[in-house]
């Protein structure tokens, strides 16, 4: 007979877990301030200087892990166009592909209405944000696409920009890096779409500049 009930006695304490509206107010007094001071110190990186850059000095003994390149993240990687108050310009000119939608989702849980989460994924997310200390800021100065001038022929573009690092709960500045790509010279393109091709070179060779800038700092690259 004690069998015949544990499976029911099972499903009845797994249905009365918290409701995600009951673990998101549990969380939010963390999740919220540490978003907020997130888009803070991400805005101020628009007004920094270039010309008035110091080398990246982390904390002795530490290395940037990003989020998804490590199973302990402590780091993460954002375009400075992210952090425009327009929505409609936060698509950054040459977009490297960041996979920074969970932080979207993470402030939609607080949205009004709120977007509500599965509590499990919810708790990952929140949990991700927690351990993150150092947000990588990469900055686009100046930015030209490619273009095909004929059948064996090309204009090249250019990405120039930098990397800035920062210290999340203190907002400080731990330095800098400039980053600069062009297109490879000769590139295989497909006669009906050569721009594509073209841009997707550029992209290629951006994301490794970024990767190679960071390269002294961290544990694995963040594109690699």
């Amino acid at each position: 007979m004690k069998r015949c009930l544990l499976v029911p006695l099972v499903l009845l304490l797994a249905a009365c877990g918290p409701s995600f509206e009951q673990v998101a107010q549990s969380r939010e007094a963390e999740v919220r301030p540490k978003l907020d001071k997130l888009r803070e110190v991400g805005k101020g990186a628009e007004g920094v200087d270039t010309g008035s850059l110091t080398p990246i000095a982390l904390p002795e003994g530490e290395k940037l892990k990003f989020v998804g390149k490590s199973e302990s993240p402590n780091a993460l990687l954002m375009q400075s166009e992210r952090f425009n108050e327009n929505v409609s310009d936060r698509t950054p000119r040459l977009d490297l592909i960041i996979e920074d939608y969970w932080l979207t989702h993470l402030s939609d849980a607080y949205a009004a209405p709120p977007a509500e989460l599965p509590v499990d994924y919810f708790n990952e997310l929140a949990d991700r944000l927690a351990a993150v200390k150092y947000l990588v800021v990469v900055r686009t100065i100046l930015y030209a696409d490619p273009s095909a001038v004929s059948n064996d022929q090309f204009s090249p573009g250019f990405w120039q920009g930098d990397v800035l690092v920062y210290e999340i709960s203190s907002g400080k500045l731990l330095g800098g890096t400039a980053a600069n790509a062009s297109n490879s010279e000769t590139v295989d393109v497909n006669e009906k779409d050569p721009d594509k091709w073209l841009h997707s070179d550029l992209w290629s060779r951006t994301r490794k500049a970024v990767d190679e800038a960071l390269k002294p700092h961290s544990d694995a690259a963040p594109f690699g």
